[in-house]
């Protein structure tokens, strides 16, 4: 089968990723008694619920971006701070990422939301295998401002644990899609937000290891049309 996603990250070296496929999960927090609440909470803005928690919804590995900038349809759209992991050589990497979704479009399809908006990840990515003794303790924050940075405020705050387990989510993912994680990008469903929901000009996400102080961190502003 060939490879339908094949762009350059930028780490330690350039490399190339090839994925067959691109899954966002949705509704994947570790307490899902949390997530019910969560659910119910969506559901009084209009947004429906999902046939079953966690839920995978797959986008076109066309809409998956590095860049510094996106282009929407509309002014209701925001990001969600995320880890996405994928394969390379037999190794697994992770990275931090944002499923930007259309809030209005969300209203009547999630999956249509998310295919709407570009999901723009971090050109930098971990070797798995050098976080799992303390994956749980990763931080992922993101921040809102306005395009130029003014007005810059929190959003978003959490650590991995709050999130499935990798070895969970890609066998959650297999169970409801069937597809192969190894041949996957991956992103791990997003964390509470601070405060209400906000479609800002600016994104920033972060995932900081605090044991040694490392970080991934992307931003991006958002053009509207």
């Amino acid at each position: 089968m060939q490879d339908i996603l094949n762009y350059r990250w930028q780490s330690a070296l350039e490399i190339t990723v090839s994925a067959r496929a691109v899954y966002c999960a949705g509704y994947a927090g570790r307490d899902q008694h949390g997530v019910r609440a969560h659910i119910e909470e969506l559901a009084k803005l209009g947004v429906p619920a999902p046939p079953r928690a966690p839920v995978f919804y797959r986008v076109s590995p066309t809409q998956v971006t590095t860049a510094g900038a996106i282009q929407v349809l509309g002014e209701h759209t925001s990001g969600e701070v995320e880890f996405a992991v994928f394969r390379l050589g037999g190794e697994d990497f992770v990275t931090v990422a944002s499923d930007h979704t259309d809030r209005e479009v969300e209203k009547t399809s999630i999956p249509q939301s998310k295919q709407l908006c570009p999901k723009v990840l971090a050109p930098h990515a971990w070797p798995v295998r050098q976080m799992k003794d303390r994956w749980d303790a990763l931080q992922l924050r993101s921040f809102v401002s306005d395009a130029d940075g003014g007005g810059r405020r929190l959003y978003q705050e959490g650590t991995a644990g709050n999130l499935m387990t990798l070895e969970n989510l890609r066998s959650a993912l297999e169970a409801d899609t069937g597809a192969d994680p190894r041949t996957c990008l991956l992103l791990s469903g997003t964390i509470p937000m601070a405060g209400e929901m906000l479609c800002a000009a600016r994104f920033e996400m972060e995932l900081v290891d605090p044991a040694t102080g490392a970080a991934l961190r992307h931003a991006y502003t958002i053009e509207t049309f």
